[in-house]
């Protein structure tokens, strides 16, 4: 005979769920008793939370934490989260559109915070993570956040950019939409909006800071910081987060406008601007500041004297050879590199995974190798060189 139990939000703080989310039986065996004594939504519910249990501890340094699976992929990690917290001091806080309470657990170890959520489950979860993770008791409001009564508070938004299922970068098909979100920004002293790295907007607030944040190679979040929040209106910045959550390398447009500049020849040294400058298109700014050049119009390298900047990677000229397998095979082949590591902007088609992958054979005890295919004008060329980490750099400075 079936179970059949009405839906209840709060049923996973039940003994009853934590038996079954910490039941060690295989799966299958623990599959027939759940059929056996759970609804079918108690059963989905259980297997949901029980897989993304292992992924969640990547995330967030908490024990016993919770999240649906989509819930986990839309939230900002703790360090990302500790990031934006740091930035609103003591001012209490509204997490709107809380989801697993991600961001919420970092505002409310901070000070005080409250969540907002509408999907009834999410909105008790987190509760449930915050209260956990911050060791004191922290209430998330189950309502739309365009019904949230607004008392001077400075605000959280994360809009779900899968409101139909479907990923989305667009902030018009976000929930809530953009017409909605920017009513609440305007209702507020201060906040800052999570969106796509990628989204743009029709107009963009001469208020606003627009700031793209990195963390492990990636940039994960573009932030829009409005009012008392926003410490550089107008201006974009490149920001690079470490797991501790702290800034340990940031660029801010110095200009509204920048001069293309382009180095005629390949110099010394190569470098490679990060991923968040690359999403804030910052390439020109970050180019002139420091003195250097693309190694062609709209190339993505950039040459020039010796500099460190940790939102650039820098790598140590070699050799820049034509792009033709044989020639690179018998180049790395008389180097005989310990490693050799192949990338690539601008060249197709071209497979730099493949072709790693058949060099391996040439490998021998020399210093690392790095090979980079790229296009200056009509010539494709390959950059052998190796990488000049940032310790190098403080040695010699």
């Amino acid at each position: 005979m079936d179970v059949v139990e009405p839906f209840d939000p709060q049923w996973f703080r039940s003994e009853s769920a934590t038996r079954w989310l910490e039941d060690p039986a295989p799966s299958e065996k623990m599959l027939r008793r759940m059929q056996r004594e759970l609804s079918d939504w108690q059963i989905q519910l259980i297997l949901a939370l029980r897989e993304t249990r292992p992924r969640i501890t990547r995330k967030f340094p908490f024990e016993k934490l919770l999240a649906t699976p989509v819930a986990l992929e839309q939230a900002s990690d703790f360090a990302l989260a500790t990031y934006k917290a740091r930035r609103f001091k003591n001012h209490p806080a509204l997490d709107m559109c809380s989801g697993m309470g991600g961001d919420l657990i970092a505002l409310a170890r901070r000070g005080e915070a409250c969540g907002v959520e509408s999907d009834p489950l999410l909105a008790e979860i987190a509760s449930y993570n915050a209260s956990l993770a911050s060791e004191k008791p922290v209430l998330v409001r189950q309502e739309s956040c365009l019904q949230t009564p607004l008392n001077g508070e400075w605000i959280h938004i994360d809009p779900d950019r899968r409101p139909d299922a479907s990923r989305v970068v667009e902030v018009s098909y976000c929930e809530p939409g953009w017409d909605d979100v920017l009513r609440l920004m305007n209702k507020t002293p201060a906040g800052v909006v999570k969106v796509a790295p990628a989204a743009e907007f029709e107009q963009s607030g001469a208020e606003w800071e627009r700031e793209w944040v990195e963390r492990s190679g990636q940039c994960r979040q573009q932030l829009v910081w409005w009012g008392e929040a926003a410490g550089s209106p107008g201006r974009r910045i490149a920001t690079i987060v470490n797991d501790e959550g702290i800034a340990v390398g940031q660029w801010q447009q110095k200009a509204i406008t920048v001069c293309r500049q382009v180095h005629d020849t390949i110099g010394d040294f190569l470098f490679e601007p990060s991923p968040a400058v690359l999403a804030a298109d910052l390439v020109d700014d970050i180019t002139v500041g420091l003195g250097l050049g693309r190694i062609a119009p709209g190339a993505v390298y950039l040459t020039g004297q010796r500099t460190h900047h940790p939102l650039l990677r820098t790598f140590r000229v070699l050799d820049v050879l034509k792009l033709d397998r044989k020639k690179m095979n018998a180049y790395v082949r008389q180097r005989r590199p310990r490693s050799v590591e192949v990338k690539k902007r601008g060249v197709e088609p071209f497979d730099p995974n493949q072709f790693q992958r058949g060099l391996k054979k040439f490998l021998g005890d020399g210093p690392p190798l790095v090979l980079i295919a790229t296009r200056i004008g009509e010539k494709r060329l390959v950059i052998a060189a190796e990488r000049v980490l940032a310790s190098e750099d403080d040695n010699e400075a």
